[in-house]
């Protein structure tokens, strides 16, 4: 099925549509969610919002059918405080061999990173959101980071910017670049450079300390703070209403 990206200027939150589905997350308590669904049309409406906003689903018509995840963010307008380990591990990496690059994604230039992404998830028994919702982002607001050793690239970040927020889509790496502390690099540069966007977030995803300990080590010792969101909720096409 085809996937579409979409802004809404007024409100400023980002869709993502697939078929039937018309999807948007983090959004804030103080969108209108009435015109959220007259926006999706006869699509079916998915929503993960911020915490507070729970009321305002209820009078929209929303049903909660997720319980509140947990996620990583950065705020970007303050000095960002990482763990004594991570900036070790950050201070070898700029001291290593490697090499880094920060641009726009191209998803024709840059599409072995998500084949690459693939095989890390068939590795690891992991799955992660599709690819889809990379490949239709509009160009301006979608950026890749690289890590390379002798032209060889060993690691690779893509994040989406939606708003005054950019969110931490996905990330890879090979022996190569887990030795040389590739990604703590890439973060550490991709934060700087988000920061003199002005941007005033960096949303590093969910959390799991039970099944992935160690992802969540790698994000709050990069300083960033646990915030709860507040679940996932749906409606039906406003004609079904």
């Amino acid at each position: 099925m085809d996937v579409s990206a979409h802004c809404d200027v007024t409100s400023g939150v980002h869709w993502i549509t697939r078929g039937p589905i018309a999807a948007a997350t983090r959004i804030g308590p103080d969108v209108d969610f009435t015109k959220i669904r007259q926006k999706a049309g006869h699509r079916i409406c998915l929503i993960t919002p911020d915490v507070g906003a729970e009321l305002a689903l209820r009078r929209a018509h929303f049903l909660q059918i997720m319980t509140p995840a947990t996620v990583a963010k950065i705020d970007l307008r303050s000095t960002v405080g990482s763990h004594v380990k991570w900036y070790n591990a950050l201070h070898n990496a700029q001291r290593g061999p490697l090499t880094s690059c920060h641009r726009a994604f191209n998803a024709a230039k840059d599409q072995w990173l998500l084949y690459a992404d693939l095989s890390q998830q068939k590795l690891q028994k992991s799955r992660a959101l599709p690819h889809d919702v990379i490949q239709p982002w509009p160009s301006k607001s979608a950026h890749i980071s690289i890590a390379y050793l002798n032209n060889t690239p060993v690691a690779g970040m893509i994040f989406l910017q939606h708003g005054n927020t950019v969110t931490y889509q996905l990330g890879w790496t090979d022996t190569d670049g887990r030795k040389h502390n590739a990604h703590q690099l890439l973060l550490h540069e991709a934060i700087q450079n988000f920061t003199k966007r002005n941007l005033a977030w960096l949303d590093l995803g969910t959390v799991d300390s039970v099944n992935n300990p160690g992802l969540t080590r790698f994000k709050v010792r990069a300083g960033a703070t646990l915030r709860p969101l507040g679940g996932t909720w749906i409606a039906a096409p406003r004609w079904r209403s």
